[in-house]
């Protein structure tokens, strides 16, 4: 933890969360199913993580600093209608995942820590579990994003509980399988456009 808070400390940061929900925020879900709404300054609504990394990090996000599935899809379905997209076939790649690129970028460069300047480092959550087809867009979208961004600019991290069991010990068998198939798409993600 040290080290983790040490790093974050030497550089302006910013966080954006991912949800694979198709709800537009938090404050329409059981808290039972999702645990507590966070409501950020703007009004915005999202899980207690926002309110975590607000307070580990001393800053103030914004309502778009939440990206929901739910928000991506209703903001491609708002420009299909109005026909930005001239006629072209909407599909999920490429425009769902433009559209999460796009976000990420634009909230990326909104100021949190009351200095008025650009984060040095941007911390980028997807949440669930990596398999889940909920959250295969956020991660094709992220594979796209190194290529807009450029490799040395990129750091992909992946966070798993081992639980120990008893007298069974570390039960690490789930933590392997998940990260079996995130070596698969990171491998996917190295081949270029």
């Amino acid at each position: 933890m040290f080290l983790y808070d040490s790093f974050l400390h030497c550089f302006a940061s910013t966080y954006l969360s991912n949800c694979r929900y198709l709800n537009v925020d938090a404050g329409t879900m059981s808290p039972f199913e999702h645990g507590e709404v966070f409501v950020l300054k703007d009004g915005g609504e999202g899980d207690l993580d926002l309110g975590n990394y607000e307070r580990f990090l001393n800053i103030q996000l914004t309502q778009d600093h939440n990206i929901t599935t739910g928000k991506v899809y209703r903001e491609v379905i708002a420009r299909e209608r109005r026909g930005d997209y001239l006629g072209k076939t909407v599909q999920v790649v490429p425009h769902i995942t433009n559209e999460i690129q796009d976000w990420i970028e634009r909230v990326a460069q909104v100021p949190v820590d009351g200095s008025g300047l650009v984060a040095d480092v941007c911390l980028i959550e997807v949440g669930g579990t990596v398999g889940d087809i909920e959250s295969m867009v956020f991660l094709e979208a992220l594979r796209q994003f190194q290529f807009r961004a450029g490799n040395d600019n990129i750091l992909t991290s992946f966070v798993s509980l081992v639980p120990v069991l008893g007298v069974v010990g570390m039960c690490s068998k789930i933590t392997s399988l998940f990260l079996l198939l995130l070596i698969n798409i990171v491998m996917f993600c190295l081949l270029s456009k």
